[in-house]
């Protein structure tokens, strides 16, 4: 399979909001206590997608035959939590999602 990592857009994201959805629905499914303990879908509800991507911060990975979202990250070029090194070009990675359906990335 091909994938296009390409920068969010307005219709995009519905179906990454989704993405976020269905992993913490499968993390409770699984007993994993990350997301779906924390209230993340509450610390990042769909309009904090909506404003990272119109700042260009938000990102999806598409498969190219199907056109289907199977991933999302936000891109930060700062972040508070490593303000020492505030001087390096650097990416910070936020909000990392993939889809639960979609096993071969990378594949």
């Amino acid at each position: 399979m091909e994938y296009l990592f390409r920068r969010a857009t307005e219709t995009d994201i519905i179906p990454v909001f989704q993405l976020y959805k269905n992993r913490v629905q499968w993390m409770e499914e699984k007993g994993l206590h990350q997301w779906n303990k924390t209230n993340y879908l509450n610390v990042y509800p769909i309009n904090y997608y909506q404003k990272q991507s119109m700042y260009g911060n938000l990102y999806v990975l598409e498969n190219k035959l199907s056109a289907k979202i199977a991933g999302a990250v936000v891109l930060l070029h700062t972040d508070e939590r490593w303000n020492h090194h505030s001087s390096e070009n650097a990416y910070y990675i936020h909000n990392l999602v993939t889809d639960i359906y979609e096993h071969n990335i990378g594949k």
